[in-house]
Protein backbone atom coordinates (compact mmCIF):
# COMPACT_ATOMS: atom_id res chain seq x y z
CA UNK A 1 0.00 0.00 0.00
CA UNK A 2 1.21 3.21 -0.86
CA UNK A 3 1.02 6.43 0.42
CA UNK A 4 -2.29 7.56 -0.72
CA UNK A 5 -3.56 4.58 0.91
CA UNK A 6 -2.45 5.15 3.95
CA UNK A 7 -3.43 8.77 4.19
CA UNK A 8 -7.26 7.28 2.81
CA UNK A 9 -7.27 4.52 5.36
CA UNK A 10 -6.15 7.08 8.34
CA UNK A 11 -8.71 9.24 7.10
CA UNK A 12 -11.27 6.79 7.53
CA UNK A 13 -10.35 5.17 10.92
CA UNK A 14 -10.38 8.17 12.18
CA UNK A 15 -13.90 9.57 10.76
CA UNK A 16 -15.02 6.49 12.04
CA UNK A 17 -13.75 7.33 15.53
CA UNK A 18 -14.76 10.43 15.67
CA UNK A 19 -18.54 9.42 15.20
CA UNK A 20 -18.42 6.60 17.70
CA UNK A 21 -19.69 9.13 20.30
CA UNK A 22 -18.31 9.17 23.24
CA UNK A 23 -20.12 7.02 25.57
CA UNK A 24 -18.56 4.29 23.04
CA UNK A 25 -15.20 5.11 22.92
CA UNK A 26 -15.10 5.05 26.82
CA UNK A 27 -16.50 1.39 26.65
CA UNK A 28 -13.96 0.32 24.21
CA UNK A 29 -11.16 2.30 25.91
CA UNK A 30 -11.48 2.22 29.72
CA UNK A 31 -10.95 -1.47 29.85
CA UNK A 32 -7.92 -0.94 27.38
CA UNK A 33 -6.33 1.55 29.53
CA UNK A 34 -6.81 -0.63 32.99
CA UNK A 35 -4.44 -3.09 31.26
CA UNK A 36 -2.01 -0.80 30.22
CA UNK A 37 -1.35 2.26 32.82
CA UNK A 38 -0.66 -0.04 35.75
CA UNK A 39 2.23 -1.90 33.81
CA UNK A 40 3.45 1.45 32.12
CA UNK A 41 3.56 2.85 35.69
CA UNK A 42 5.20 -0.51 37.03
CA UNK A 43 7.52 -0.04 34.30
CA UNK A 44 8.68 2.84 34.21
CA UNK A 45 9.35 2.80 38.10
CA UNK A 46 11.30 0.10 37.65
CA UNK A 47 13.87 1.24 34.70
CA UNK A 48 14.21 4.32 36.70
CA UNK A 49 16.29 1.99 38.89
CA UNK A 50 17.39 -0.63 36.16
CA UNK A 51 21.43 0.00 36.49
CA UNK A 52 20.93 -0.72 40.77
CA UNK A 53 19.45 -4.23 40.16
CA UNK A 54 21.96 -7.05 39.81
CA UNK A 55 20.14 -8.90 37.51
CA UNK A 56 17.11 -6.70 35.99
CA UNK A 57 15.39 -9.38 33.74
CA UNK A 58 14.57 -11.15 37.40
CA UNK A 59 13.34 -8.17 39.06
CA UNK A 60 11.20 -6.92 36.15
CA UNK A 61 9.78 -10.49 35.46
CA UNK A 62 8.99 -10.79 39.21
CA UNK A 63 7.52 -7.61 39.61
CA UNK A 64 5.99 -6.80 36.24
CA UNK A 65 3.82 -10.86 36.04
CA UNK A 66 1.90 -10.16 39.14
CA UNK A 67 0.79 -6.09 37.78
CA UNK A 68 -0.20 -7.98 34.53
CA UNK A 69 -2.08 -10.71 35.86
CA UNK A 70 -4.20 -8.24 38.21
CA UNK A 71 -4.38 -5.92 35.57
CA UNK A 72 -5.77 -8.11 32.30
CA UNK A 73 -8.44 -9.22 35.33
CA UNK A 74 -9.42 -5.94 36.20
CA UNK A 75 -9.77 -4.71 31.83
CA UNK A 76 -11.81 -7.94 32.06
CA UNK A 77 -14.04 -6.72 34.41
CA UNK A 78 -14.30 -3.10 32.95
CA UNK A 79 -15.21 -4.79 29.56
CA UNK A 80 -18.08 -6.58 31.34
CA UNK A 81 -17.20 -10.18 31.05
CA UNK A 82 -18.57 -12.13 33.77
CA UNK A 83 -16.14 -14.97 33.42
CA UNK A 84 -13.74 -13.06 35.51
CA UNK A 85 -16.23 -11.98 38.35
CA UNK A 86 -14.82 -14.71 40.88
CA UNK A 87 -11.30 -13.57 40.40
CA UNK A 88 -12.49 -10.27 41.06
CA UNK A 89 -14.40 -11.19 44.18
CA UNK A 90 -10.98 -12.74 45.09
CA UNK A 91 -8.64 -9.51 44.59
CA UNK A 92 -11.09 -7.14 45.60
CA UNK A 93 -9.64 -7.87 49.15
CA UNK A 94 -6.23 -6.70 48.30
CA UNK A 95 -5.57 -3.40 50.20
CA UNK A 96 -5.67 -0.35 47.65
CA UNK A 97 -8.53 -2.09 45.62
CA UNK A 98 -10.85 0.16 46.25
CA UNK A 99 -8.92 3.29 44.88
CA UNK A 100 -8.14 1.39 41.60
CA UNK A 101 -4.27 0.23 42.86
CA UNK A 102 -4.92 -3.50 43.99
CA UNK A 103 -1.76 -3.99 41.60
CA UNK A 104 0.51 -2.01 43.78
CA UNK A 105 0.95 -4.51 46.41
CA UNK A 106 1.46 -8.00 44.25
CA UNK A 107 4.06 -5.51 42.62
CA UNK A 108 5.89 -4.67 46.10
CA UNK A 109 5.58 -8.29 46.95
CA UNK A 110 7.11 -9.73 43.30
CA UNK A 111 9.40 -6.97 43.24
CA UNK A 112 10.71 -8.30 47.10
CA UNK A 113 10.74 -11.51 45.32
CA UNK A 114 12.73 -10.21 42.78
CA UNK A 115 15.53 -8.48 44.53
CA UNK A 116 15.79 -11.69 46.62
CA UNK A 117 15.59 -14.19 43.79
CA UNK A 118 18.55 -12.41 41.76
CA UNK A 119 20.54 -14.03 44.11
CA UNK A 120 23.11 -10.71 44.74
CA UNK A 121 22.66 -7.36 46.43
CA UNK A 122 21.35 -4.32 44.83
CA UNK A 123 24.86 -2.71 42.85
CA UNK A 124 26.39 -0.08 44.24
CA UNK A 125 28.06 3.15 42.46
CA UNK A 126 31.42 4.49 43.28
CA UNK A 127 32.45 7.63 44.18
CA UNK A 128 35.31 7.56 42.04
Amino acid sequence: MGYRGYVVLCTIVSALIANMGLTELLAVTIPALLVVYPIAIALIMLCLFRERFAQPGVVFAFTLLPVLAISIVDGLSAAGLSFVQPLVDVYSHLPLQSSGLGWMVPGVAGFVIGMLKSGSPVRQESLA
